[in-house]
């Protein structure tokens, strides 16, 4: 078992060395060197970064570690959250500041915590980490959803300072649609980009990456998207009404039976029913798209 904390009085515990919580310990170790501790299970050899030393990472648990933090952070998958709290749920726990960084779990989660005289909330941080031990910048401006209790607001409020988040504060149904609202645009638009890679393959497109013919336009979306909503930045025949490329794209996947014409027109349906975009020629665009559905 490794376990070289210094009984002295730290900063953060963070509970669970996967991408998030390895993430999170390197930029709030870059705050306060030395004083902000990450517990896993497996053994410090397992880690292999420059990025953390022997002496604040743990496998192992004791009362020197847990009390001399006011603040836990646990950074474990959704339904391991509670599995988690079993390693703190032995100590003192009056008065600390505990979170869980779910999207998906409200403060709830916590509650056999605050049963223990502990102050619980979710922090979630809108961002994808891909990797451990990620950049620090890589928090810089996404937002830090708080849901919770109060008291630990401040402690919350602290740590979005640090990593320089934008912070914002939600109930209990605001937190699930936000979480909603980030899985449409950061996993589904791995399952779109996944949709156009076959799209392009079976077109017997390979004298180019796949990446460099489509990243360009990812990212042209990105930087029109950073000054307006999405009503403001919409192009293509959709947007322009044009019923004789519609009709084409349609007509190209459901002959070469790329499965995909249905989601096509789902997605063009998705536009056409939101008010807020401005389309000429809308009511004949669903007449066309209704005539193809039809045929699916």
């Amino acid at each position: 078992m490794s376990s070289k904390i210094k009984d002295k009085e730290n900063k953060y515990l963070i509970i669970g060395a996967g991408n998030v919580g390895t993430s999170l310990f390197r930029a709030l170790d870059a705050k306060f060197p030395g004083k902000v501790h990450l517990f896993g299970k497996q053994d410090y050899s397992h880690q292999n970064s420059d990025f953390i030393s022997e002496e604040n990472y743990t496998n192992y648990l004791n009362p020197k570690i847990v009390n001399s933090v006011k603040t836990i952070i646990i950074c474990v998958q959704d339904d391991r959250i509670k599995e988690a709290t079993r390693s703190i749920l032995l100590y003192r726990l009056t008065y600390k500041n505990i979170f869980h960084t779910s999207g998906a779990k409200d403060a709830s989660e916590l509650e056999h915590l605050e049963n223990r005289g502990a102050y619980v909330a979710s922090i979630h941080p809108m961002q994808s980490f891909a990797q451990k031990y990620s950049d620090p910048k890589k928090w810089n401006d996404i937002i830090l959803a708080f849901q919770g209790n109060e008291k630990c607001l401040l402690a919350a409020k602290e740590i979005s300072e640090l990593l320089k988040t934008k912070f914002i504060k939600l109930n209990d149904d605001q937190k699930v649609g936000l979480h909603v609202a980030g899985v449409m645009v950061s996993n589904y638009l791995v399952a779109l980009l996944s949709v156009a890679e076959n799209i392009i393959g079976q077109a017997g497109i390979d004298d180019i990456s796949k990446n460099d013919i489509l990243q360009p336009l990812i990212n042209g979306v990105v930087e029109n998207y950073k000054n307006a909503p999405a009503d403001k930045i919409l192009s293509g025949p959709i947007k322009r009404g044009d019923i004789n490329v519609l009709r084409r794209h349609i007509q190209y996947l459901q002959i070469h039976k790329t499965k995909d014409s249905e989601l096509y027109l789902t997605l063009a349906k998705v536009l056409l029913n939101n008010p807020k975009f401005h389309i000429p020629g809308r009511a004949k665009l669903e007449e066309i798209l209704d005539k193809y559905g039809s045929l699916t």
